[in-house]
């Protein structure tokens, strides 16, 4: 019986192919997802040292505190 050019094992790949897409697809999400938080945590940190650096220009916190606190905030 002829099948009119459908043939059954053709499809077979496409299991894999859409397996490999979801697989591409959640490691995209979670780059993204830690690239976000990344640049959230880094500005977070720029903001903490700018207003160190500005609490040491005004003269509320000495040098030794401004170097204990920095390093903190690096660590």
């Amino acid at each position: 019986m002829m099948m009119h050019g459908y043939d059954m094992g053709s499809f077979f790949g496409w299991g894999f192919l859409q397996l490999i897409l979801i697989i591409l697809l959640i490691t995209f999400l979670f780059w993204v997802f830690n690239k976000s938080n990344e640049s959230k945590m880094n500005s977070s940190e720029d903001q903490s040292i700018k207003i160190l650096n500005e609490r040491l220009a005004r003269g509320e916190i000495t040098v030794e505190e401004y170097d204990r606190l920095k390093r903190k905030i690096n660590s």
